[in-house]
């Protein structure tokens, strides 16, 4: 790997694999200013789609951190918009096209062109509610049905508190699990209809389907007696893959058949998520303490490491106005983009 000066305020990234050499441009300024962007630690990254004139989509970043959430267009500095101050543990685009802030004191959700609160978790941390609430460090995801509405799912031992996105009301699931879920993300089932939700624990993977609430299967990693530390879902070659990533490996699956696929060493994973070249085939990103690599999520072959010497903890991507995809990345270091130019694959 070596850096490439572009201009005085930014620098391209060469990196080698076997495939050859890559061009990263690094979309990251020096260190702002005055009222520019000053982003401490990372705690939540997603990207969102917003009309600022009424007619045209863009999409933004959304930049979670323990004091609050800033929304920022791709190739600026400084924020477009900047929340209110409260500490986000996740942040999800809904299909209306707002966003979602789960923290310690609920879920709240805003209207990021307007600047209005459509939903307001409560104010503080509710000691008083139920024992089924969930922790505050509780995995959460985004599960978005056809035949409902959003929903933020928020997983303990227990089972899952889902939370609706339209009026804010919850319910609890008791869910059957063997240990504490430190991961969940939501799993389309093959038939279209079914509910599915996956929580990764010690050594493996649970499906279970919320509108039967049974068990569809459990999934063991080989070899493998470490918590599942992230999940993510995925598109190749026409299936869809479950991948979920151990202390010292990452496992991928088809979720028609549960046949593993990828078998991938990669040692203190954080973070997972989906690389989109195409509407049908995704890359795996995966962060670990020290890097940020691509992987293609079939055959296991290592296409890039970026070295970043500092934790990877959130990844997300974005396609900007000239259609150039970009990676998201966050951690205890702050918040920076790449452009990747890898092209997507002829399939048949």
């Amino acid at each position: 790997m070596s850096a490439l000066p572009s201009s005085q305020s930014q620098w391209r990234v060469a990196t080698a694999s076997e495939a050859g050499v890559r061009v990263w441009d690094s979309n990251s300024s020096p260190v702002p200013r005055g009222d520019a962007l000053e982003f401490g630690p990372v705690t939540a990254l997603t990207t969102l789609p917003i009309s600022l004139d009424g007619t045209s989509t863009q999409k933004v970043w959304a930049v979670g951190t323990a004091t609050g959430v800033d929304i920022v267009r791709p190739g600026r500095r400084r924020p477009y918009r900047r929340l209110p101050p409260r500490p986000a543990s996740a942040l999800y685009a809904t299909p209306e096209g707002h966003l979602a802030v789960a923290s310690g004191y609920g879920v709240a959700v805003w209207d990021v062109v307007r600047d209005t609160l459509l939903q307001s978790g409560p104010q503080r941390p509710d000691e008083h509610e139920t024992a089924n609430r969930p922790e505050r460090s509780a995995p959460s995801c985004l599960l978005d049905w056809p035949s409902g509405s959003a929903l933020v799912a928020t997983a303990d031992r227990h089972g899952v508190l889902l939370t609706s996105i339209d009026d804010g009301q919850s319910s609890f699931v008791p869910v059957q699990l063997s240990a504490v879920p430190r991961a969940v993300v939501g799993v389309p089932a093959p038939d279209g209809t079914s509910q599915w939700i996956a929580f990764g624990s010690s050594g493996g993977v649970t499906l279970w389907d919320l509108a039967s609430q049974q068990l569809v299967i459990e999934v063991r990693i080989p070899r493998q007696r470490t918590d599942v530390k992230a999940l993510a879902v995925l598109q190749s070659d026409g299936m869809t893959l479950l991948a979920a990533a151990t202390r010292e490996r990452i496992q991928t699956w088809d979720t028609a058949t549960w046949k593993p696929h990828a078998h991938i060493a990669s040692p203190r994973t954080k973070s997972l998520a989906a690389v989109p070249l195409s509407a049908t085939h995704h890359l795996l990103a995966s962060g670990s303490g020290h890097a940020l690599t691509l992987w293609d999520p079939l055959t296991a072959e290592k296409l890039h490491t970026l070295v970043t010497a500092a934790p990877v903890e959130a990844i997300t991507t974005l396609r900007d106005a000239d259609g150039s995809l970009l990676l998201g990345i966050g951690g205890p270091a702050g918040f920076t983009t790449l452009k990747v130019n890898i092209p997507a694959p002829d399939l048949p």
